[in-house]
């Protein structure tokens, strides 16, 4: 049996490999800043291209304070009226927006504002494609074997 790999050993294998890793930060209830500081210090180490994300703004922005040099990517279900005060406030420069709650008009203002927009949970290989024909730059998925070449 495989142990559970820790951050650091995760991370270090994404680098090794030259993986581009996407760090969620996940707090708990009043560990908000907390939780973003150590991530980012621990990420900050890393030697490999990564990018955190976060549902939680008070997370984003304290990881910003503790490594501005990683990108951000505040993490919403369905792309709010007011996402851009949401970006600046986290201090993110992407959103990553569940695919199932997309709409054309989100999708277009998100576009014609310059910011990147990844979808998730995207499990059909058309859904992405249509996505990504869209204007989305990239999907998260449960099963990357859609993405195999046919003759595999």
């Amino acid at each position: 049996m495989e142990p559970l790999p820790t951050l650091d050993r995760a991370l270090s294998l994404c680098a090794e490999l030259g993986l581009w890793a996407n760090v969620e930060i996940k707090p708990s209830a009043g560990q908000e800043a907390e939780t973003g500081r150590v991530v980012a210090h621990r990420c900050a180490a890393a030697n490999g291209a990564l990018l955190l994300s976060s549902f939680s703004t008070v997370a984003l922005s304290a990881a910003g304070a503790e490594a501005p040099q990683l990108a951000r990517a505040l993490l919403v279900e369905a792309i709010p009226v007011d996402w851009r005060d949401r970006l600046a406030d986290a201090g993110a420069r992407a959103l990553h927006a569940s695919a199932r709650a997309l709409t054309g008009e989100a999708l277009q203002a998100v576009r014609a504002g310059g910011i990147s927009l990844a979808c998730y949970t995207v499990n059909r290989r058309d859904d992405a494609e249509n996505l990504l024909a869209g204007g989305v730059c990239a999907v998260f998925t449960d099963r990357p074997d859609l993405w195999l070449p046919e003759e595999m």
